[in-house]
């Protein structure tokens, strides 16, 4: 159904409530056979004259929706559809309820008294305070369902125009409490003397006013509680599915009051998660995921640590002789698959990589994100590279043995280089030595070397072979070097 049918026929809707209210009077007070002139004329008025109208108030938001208009005119319509609507269905009301009252005397027929005016004018007022306040709640739930089919299909999200829920209290208020309050005061200040002329007794009249009463309360009520219920469900739906990990649940601003304000900055908190994220996952391509985490924690500083830290370095065995006469991006699609195997057990055990050098990366453990195990953390993680680059085979189905070499020692972490062109990145002799190790292992014969600083912060049993006291390069005493052999094999071999 178009939101131009669904216009219409909310609008229609002024017939029935006012054909059941005008009814209900006409049955108390034995006037069935007016009826058959009732009805018609309330087709007439409420249905083809209201309709007409009606058509004439939507169209600009119609010629939108069928793309024949512009957006800003329609726009405009629709922060003014509910006023306009109410103020359309009450100039209707007026002159009905007058011709009715007046010329028809349906509500008295045949009564010429002289407190009939105040009467008429007092149901005038009370039925149109009612027909405009079930109007407004009507068409501002309808234009709430209009603004979400806005923002689902084109996705614009309505401008804000300062109302207050306040105002909607207001009106509820009336439309429950005021109404039904006037009709209690006026049987007994007004309509008193009118009764008699009905043909009302007493009883009769108050079962009249009660109807009538919780007639427009219960209609008040269904139309105030769904007005009120739909932008707050909206939200709440929303607000779920960013609580389900869905960044793209943006929420439809349905009203221009403090519910719309909350929902355009639930929007906003939305769109800075998303940038957020975005800038995490972008920012994460070029450095360490975990320490973009933490730049983003911090609003963009990361400040230098010296800390106690486990270095894991790893290289390909004879990478040059492999790569002879292999095109430059298979070389790359190559090594693209081979590092993210290698990031994907680091990240497992808590390392953070912190550089790709040609075919070689650095991996270190417990900084910047602390790792109380991150010895054993960085042992098991070179267990695992092993094991996993024994198995697989990458790019064009080439194996690519690799050597590893694990140290643990201060260091030193941060952000340096120059101007805007920053690299998180790790220095220190533990660096220097994990790399030294790694070398080491083509004149060991070994795959992974380990030095004793790290053995003995190891709390897992895995089996090491100690391979006795090695010169290191730039060291002045030699360090026990060891080897791995398997996991959970008890203690040192």
């Amino acid at each position: 159904m178009s939101p131009r049918t669904r216009y219409l026929l909310s609008m229609a809707s002024l017939s029935p409530v006012h054909l059941t209210i005008v009814a209900a009077v006409m049955a108390t007070t034995d006037q069935f056979e007016r009826l058959t002139f009732a009805i018609p004329a309330n087709l007439a008025w409420f249905i083809v004259v209201n309709l007409i109208g009606a058509w004439f108030i939507f169209r600009p938001i119609d010629r939108f929706f069928r793309g024949e208009g512009g957006r800003d005119s329609a726009l405009r319509r629709i922060r003014r559809l509910t006023p306009l609507s109410v103020a359309w269905g009450v100039t209707l009301l007026v002159p009905m309820m007058s011709f009715a009252l007046f010329v028809l005397q349906v509500f008295c027929p045949g009564c010429d008294h002289p407190s009939l005016l105040s009467f008429r004018l007092s149901m005038i007022v009370v039925l149109s305070v009612f027909c405009g306040t079930f109007l407004y709640f009507l068409i501002d739930d309808f234009t709430a369902q209009l603004k979400g089919e806005l923002f689902r299909r084109y996705g614009i999200s309505a401008m804000l125009a300062g109302g207050r829920v306040m105002y909607k209290f207001l009106a509820a208020f009336i439309a429950v409490g005021v109404l039904p309050i006037s009709l209690a005061f006026l049987e007994a200040f007004v309509f008193m003397d009118i009764r008699p002329l009905q043909g009302l007794s007493s009883h009769r009249a108050f079962l009249l006013d009660l109807a009538l009463a919780s007639f427009m309360a219960l209609t008040a009520l269904f139309f105030i509680q769904r007005n009120l219920k739909r932008p707050l469900d909206s939200l709440l739906f929303s607000l779920n599915r960013v609580a389900g990990g869905d960044l793209d649940a943006k929420a439809p601003v349905m009203t221009d009051d403090e519910i719309g304000a909350l929902t355009v900055n639930f929007n906003r908190m939305v769109d800075g998660l998303n940038e957020r994220e975005f800038l995490r996952e972008t920012f994460g391509r070029y450095v360490p995921e975990e320490v973009a985490k933490v730049i983003l924690a911090n609003r963009g500083m990361l400040l230098p640590q010296r800390r106690y830290a486990t270095i894991l370095y790893t290289d390909i065995a004879g990478f040059t002789t492999i790569c002879e006469g292999m095109a430059p991006e298979r070389v790359v699609a190559m090594l693209n698959e081979y590092f993210s195997a290698l990031v994907e057990v680091t990240h497992r055990y808590k390392g953070v990589v912190t550089q790709f050098q040609g075919d070689a990366l650095l991996a270190v453990y417990n900084i910047p994100i602390e790792d109380a195990n991150h010895a054993t953390d960085a042992v098991l993680s070179a267990l695992e590279i092993r094991k996993v680059v024994s198995q697989r085979r990458f790019g064009d189905g080439i194996k690519l043995p690799t050597r590893i070499g694990v140290n643990t020692g201060t260091v030193v972490a941060g952000a340096v280089g120059a101007g805007d062109r920053l690299s998180y990145t790790v220095h220190g002799d533990a660096v220097n030595v994990a790399a030294r190790l790694e070398q080491m292992n083509k004149k060991m014969g070994t795959t992974i070397l380990v030095s004793d600083y790290t053995r003995e912060l190891v709390r897992k049993d895995i089996r090491f072979e100690r391979l006795g006291k090695m010169e290191i390069r730039g060291k002045t005493e030699p360090l026990i070097v060891y080897t791995v052999s398997t996991e959970r094999d008890g203690g040192v071999a």
